[in-house]
């Protein structure tokens, strides 16, 4: 390894390039109420698939973390839904929803049966 070292340190010697760093691109106001009424609120899957779509776009979810919600870490609270989300990381927050949310998730366990969220 000692032949090595002089060749390392030149390594560490070459400076780091700095790079700009781009948002990531959002849904803007239209295309998120785009989403939101794209299920058909009249078909099972349209129920679920909006509940869904709710939930990811208002409580900013990434896909594991929205498959991942089990029934027991929700809650309502008068209009509002409270979420527990365990995400990256193994990390835990919780999220209060606004009624549109409430209302979306509601309609689907109203229908789903015994299965996950």
């Amino acid at each position: 390894m000692p032949s090595a070292i002089e060749q390392i340190r030149r390594v560490l010697a070459i400076p780091a390039q700095r790079t700009d760093t781009t948002l990531v691109p959002y849904l803007t106001p239209e295309e998120t109420k785009a989403l939101l009424d794209t299920p058909d609120p009249t078909t099972r899957l349209g129920i679920r698939d909006r509940a869904m779509f709710y939930l990811g776009t208002a409580g900013g979810l990434r896909v594991s973390e929205l498959v991942g919600v089990r029934v027991s870490e929700v809650t309502f609270d008068g209009r509002y839904l409270e979420l527990r989300i365990q995400g990256k990381g193994r990390r835990q927050r919780a999220l209060v929803l606004w009624k549109d949310v409430a209302d979306a998730v509601r309609a689907w366990l109203a229908i789903r049966g015994q299965r996950h969220l």
